[in-house]
């Protein structure tokens, strides 16, 4: 069996390299086959030379460069080109080796599993105001679509058949992709099982409060259009 792990970076020339060190030696203890995917997008700084040096360095470790900043075809180059039973999201700053071992047990069941910092047994350690805005977007994403969870962004398991079928339906770019192809695999009958984790700032945020709220106005209006609104079935 082989786990495919698929991590966007972008400008992450100061944790790229500890966190692959890190992922690399915790994979080693699960005793499993696996594949780390570094989807390059973009980046401005010595990021694609020392993902490249990490490829040489691991041979579990592979090199996607998309070539412009796009989280969300970061995801879906990655995720189209993983050859793994299961394929795990995970973000430079946000990982958890327990949904790598998940996979070992057929992630108990369910098509998806979502890392969620709003469920009982989770911690979101970051700043008070990205906290609400993260519970805000959530709030919208009830109202406007139905949504039933808490999570949408950060670690994520699909079962690769599963997602394979969604990945060709999803329409949206950028962080908003996150969000969609979660919203997709509710629509389509997916099973879904949220799991705490627990959240702390590694780095600063690189969005700036203002731009960011304009930002999530802009992609929930996409999303709308991609997706339609709420589910009437």
């Amino acid at each position: 069996m082989l786990i495919s792990i698929v991590v966007p970076v972008y400008n992450e020339e100061e944790t790229l390299e500890d966190f692959v060190h890190q992922l690399v030696n915790a994979l080693s203890q699960l005793n499993v086959s696996y594949e780390i995917l570094l989807c390059e997008n973009g980046s401005t700084d010595r990021t694609p030379v020392i993902a490249q040096r990490l490829s040489e360095d691991y041979q579990q470790v592979r090199v996607e460069s998309l070539g412009q900043t796009d989280y969300g075809k970061a995801l879906k180059l990655g995720i189209s080109r993983s050859a793994g039973k299961y394929i795990v999201v995970f973000n430079v700053d946000l990982w958890d080796i327990k949904f790598a071992e998940a996979c070992l047990v057929d992630l108990s069941g369910y098509d998806v599993l979502v890392g969620s910092k709003a469920i009982l047994g989770a911690q979101d350690k970051r700043a008070l105001m990205r906290r609400l805005i993260t519970r805000s977007f959530n709030v919208l994403l009830k109202i406007i679509f139905g949504f039933q969870g808490t999570e949408t962004h950060g670690i994520k398991v699909f079962k690769s058949k599963k997602v394979s079928k969604l990945l060709p339906q999803c329409k949206t770019e950028g962080e908003i992709f996150d969000t969609e192809i979660i919203l997709r695999a509710g629509r389509m009958g997916l099973s879904i099982l949220e799991v705490p984790v627990v959240v702390e700032e590694k780095r600063p945020s690189r969005s700036p409060l203002l731009p960011r709220i304009s930002r999530s106005i802009r992609d929930l209006v996409a999303l709308a259009v991609a997706l339609g609104t709420r589910d009437h079935k």
